[in-house]
């Protein structure tokens, strides 16, 4: 019990005297198919073609309120479907005080020119870690 009270509290010399130290949440997330979590068709081919590339969206994301289309959560990268009536900046605001990069994407563009479309999305996401196990 101790150790978990060191662990969980620190002193301070500032009010109020004693703090509890916040845990942090995972950044992993285990690989399930998911696809069927998707909402549109343009989520789903997003989806897809992110799998094809090595890459585990999560669809249905929330982040402090804000809904997340796919977000990619080891690397804080959310791509968000927009439409009329969404407050862009607001959003952005919301996730970038997080750590999130937010990147806004257009169904019918989508759609219309899927590959191409989806080389310009991830422009923005890093290299995804290879499986280096033997």
């Amino acid at each position: 019990m101790i150790k978990f009270l060191k662990r969980t509290l620190r002193r301070s010399t500032k009010f109020p005297y004693i703090h509890i130290r916040q845990r942090s949440k995972a950044s992993l997330v285990i690989v399930k198919d998911l696809s069927s979590r998707c909402k549109t068709e343009a989520e789903q081919k997003l989806y897809q073609q992110l799998r094809a590339r090595l890459y585990y969206p999560t669809p249905n994301y929330y982040v402090q309120g804000v809904l997340i289309s796919l977000a990619l959560v080891p690397f804080k990268l959310a791509f968000i479907e927009s439409h009329p009536g969404i407050n862009q900046s607001r959003i952005s605001r919301q996730l970038r005080k997080k750590g999130w990069q937010v990147v806004y994407f257009d169904a019918e563009s989508l759609l219309h020119d899927e590959n191409r479309y989806v080389n310009k999305l991830l422009q923005a996401a890093p290299e995804p870690i290879k499986n280096v196990s033997s």
